[in-house]
């Protein structure tokens, strides 16, 4: 049988709370009606995250570690008619420590919004994460986090068709939602596989 026992001490009535300082700045830029370009950069600083150490024992809590994550984010929508909107971006981003869950180096996404034939929406998008360190660290002093997910990418797809119900006097629209189009195989935590191609059916009123 496993046996799980916790140790606490009175060190953890004297821990400050975590604190998180969070930087960011950003230029947009549009060219006319046709082209919108936006660059932002941030950085958080993280401080006070409260861990515990060994030896002695029983382990004393403190707020010992922190951690820097920094980074750009460069975007762009293109607006070629009223009908047809496209849109992209990329995320480069840094951590220390270097084993950060949840923090991937590169991510990219992308799609499209088309509405055509009055009534109907057509809405796509994409995204490429890179591989990543999973997991929550373990709150304990010089514990590194080993464990990585590999890079994936998605691709999910929703349509549309707007209608007016004199009946109930307000705009319904039908939809239909499409989830992981190309049924990637991806974990956000290993060993517990994401859903691969999925939907759903709906409507939404609006009165």
């Amino acid at each position: 049988h496993d046996v799980a026992v916790l140790f606490t001490t009175a060190e953890w009535e004297d821990l400050e709370p975590e604190e998180v300082d969070h930087k960011e700045v950003g230029l947009s830029h549009s060219f006319g009606d046709l082209v919108r370009v936006e660059l932002t950069y941030f950085k958080d600083e993280g401080s006070n995250r409260y861990v515990f150490s060994t030896p002695p024992f029983p382990p004393p809590w403190s707020n010992t570690e922190e951690y820097d994550i920094e980074g750009w984010e460069p975007s762009a929508t293109v607006t070629p008619t009223p009908e047809l909107s496209l849109f992209g971006g990329l995320t480069r981003q840094n951590t220390r420590p270097y084993d950060m869950p949840y923090a991937p180096e590169t991510t990219v996404s992308g799609g499209f919004n088309w509405q055509f034939l009055e009534d109907f929406e057509l809405s796509m998008d994409c995204e490429y994460v890179s591989s990543m360190y999973a997991l929550k660290q373990l709150r304990r002093s010089g514990v590194t986090n080993t464990q990585k997910v590999d890079a994936h990418f998605l691709v999910n797809g929703r349509i549309g068709w707007n209608v007016y119900l004199d009946a109930l006097d307000s705009e319904a629209e039908f939809y239909l939602l499409v989830q992981n189009i190309t049924d990637e195989d991806y974990e956000y935590k290993p060993e517990y596989p994401m859903p691969g191609i999925n939907g759903m059916v709906g409507m939404k009123l609006t009165f």
